[in-house]
């Protein structure tokens, strides 16, 4: 399992990233290698390094 992180701004953000022209070549190259389809979820962080309150 892989589990990646990115932080957005809004909602829309992971929207716009399996929107880019190349992200479709890099599901279908790497779908052989994956047990099931990528799978997104939204979270809201607990904590962020840095970050002030």
């Amino acid at each position: 399992m892989i589990v990646a992180y990115q932080l957005y701004t809004d909602e829309t953000g992971s929207d716009d990233f399996v929107k880019q022209p190349w992200y479709a070549d890099y599901e279908r190259e790497t779908a052989a290698l994956l047990v099931e389809p990528s799978e997104f979820r939204a979270i809201t962080p607990q904590w962020i390094k840095g970050a002030t309150a």
